[in-house]
C-alpha cells in the first residue's frame, strides 16, 4: 500500500490520506457494459487512461445516443470521471433532487470533473453520457459513484461495487533516521 501523491502545488508533493469509500457504479471503465440507446459504439481496449494503461473507453455518438449505467445508492455523493473529446455532449445523473445536465468542455487533453449529488432519495439512478447534436467523440475513464460529499482518487471497478479501505498512514524506521536529540 503506497499513498497517493498530489503535486498540484508543484514541489515534492503532498500526500493524500483518504477515507473508506465505495463506488456505487459497477463498471468505472468499460462502457461496451453500459446500456446503449441508439447505436453507438465503444472501444475499451485501445484507448490509454490518465495513468497511460489502456482502460479508458472511447466512445462515438451521434444525435440522440447514449450510454446508461443505473445505480443503487441512498443519500449525498459525488459523481467523478476523468474525459477527453470533441464534439456535443453532456452528462446526466438522475434519481437525485437535484438531477441535472453539465456538460464539460472539449478538450484533447484528460480533465477531472464532479459533481455532487444530494438527497438521492430512490435506491435506483442511473449515469447517462448522451450526444446533444452533432455527435462526437469521447474517451471516458474511472467514473466513480462515492458515498463522500467530495471526490477521492479513482475507484475501479469491473461488475461490482467496490470498496476501497480508509488510508492508515504509519512511519517505521524513522528511529535509525533520528537522534535522541531531535
Amino acid at each position: 500500500n503506497v499513498l497517493a501523491r498530489d503535486f498540484t502545488y508543484g514541489g515534492c508533493g503532498d500526500f493524500t490520506i483518504e477515507p473508506e469509500v465505495t463506488n456505487y457504479l459497477d463498471y468505472s471503465n468499460d462502457l461496451s457494459q453500459w446500456r446503449t440507446v441508439g447505436s453507438p459504439s465503444v472501444d475499451s481496449t485501445t484507448a490509454l487512461d490518465p495513468k497511460g494503461t489502456n482502460t479508458a473507453s472511447t466512445v462515438t455518438m451521434l444525435d440522440g445516443e447514449r450510454f446508461t449505467r443505473n445505480f443503487i445508492y441512498t443519500g449525498d455523493g459525488t459523481i467523478s470521471l476523468y474525459i477527453k473529446g470533441t464534439g456535443n455532449y453532456f452528462i446526466q445523473v438522475q434519481g437525485a433532487s437535484n438531477t441535472a445536465d453539465f456538460s464539460p468542455a472539449s478538450t484533447t487533453e484528460w480533465g477531472r470533473v464532479d459533481f455532487q449529488l444530494t438527497g438521492i432519495a430512490s435506491s435506483t439512478g442511473s449515469v447517462q453520457f448522451r450526444c446533444r447534436t452533432t455527435g462526437g467523440t469521447i474517451s471516458i475513464w474511472g467514473i466513480d459513484l462515492e458515498d463522500n460529499d467530495y471526490a477521492t482518487s479513482v475507484i475501479e471497478t469491473n461488475g461490482s461495487t467496490v470498496t476501497r479501505l480508509r488510508d492508515v498512514p504509519s512511519l517505521t524506521g524513522a528511529s535509525a533516521l533520528l537522534s535522541d536529540s531531535e
